[in-house]
C-alpha cells in the first residue's frame, strides 16, 4: 500500500483554488490519495459550477497523479461500525464524512481535512493542511 494520507474534499478544493495549506503538499505524489466519495463530491460540485469546464479540467489533471481508493464490504463494515459508534454517543456526521474516515481507517491512513468533526472518530488520525 503506497501513501500516507487521504485528503478530504475540501484540502482538495484548497489545492485546486491554489489557496494556502498550512503544510506544503507532499512532492511525492504517491503519498497522498482520495476516495470514491471525495471524487464524487468534487465531481458534483464541478458539475454545479457556472466553470464547468475548467472545474473538471483541473480535477482531472489532479487526479491523474493521485490514487482514489474504492468503497468496497471492507469499508462498508467500517462504516457501519463508525455510524452506530457515532449514533451511541449522540453525534451523527454526515453520511459521506463517515464514509471517507471508513476509507481512511481500513487503508491505515491519515485524513487530511480541515473539519473538526472527525475529532469524534476514535483511533482517526488526522492533519489539518
Amino acid at each position: 500500500m503506497s501513501g500516507s494520507f487521504l485528503l478530504d474534499t475540501n484540502v482538495v478544493i484548497a489545492i485546486l483554488r491554489n489557496k494556502p495549506l498550512l503544510y506544503p503538499l507532499p512532492s511525492d505524489r504517491a503519498e497522498i490519495a482520495i476516495n470514491c466519495v471525495v471524487l464524487g463530491e468534487l465531481t458534483y460540485g464541478a458539475f454545479k459550477s457556472r466553470r464547468r469546464d475548467d472545474e473538471l479540467t483541473a480535477l482531472h489533471k489532479f487526479i491523474a497523479d493521485t490514487q482514489v481508493h474504492d468503497c468496497n464490504s471492507v469499508t462498508s463494515v467500517r462504516y457501519a461500525e463508525l455510524k452506530h459508534y457515532l449514533a451511541t454517543i449522540g453525534n451523527p456526521l454526515p453520511e459521506n464524512d463517515i464514509w471517507i474516515a471508513a476509507s481512511a481507517l481500513e487503508h491505515g491512513l491519515t485524513l487530511v481535512t480541515r473539519d473538526a468533526h472527525f475529532d469524534a472518530i476514535p483511533h482517526l488520525t488526522k492533519e489539518r493542511w
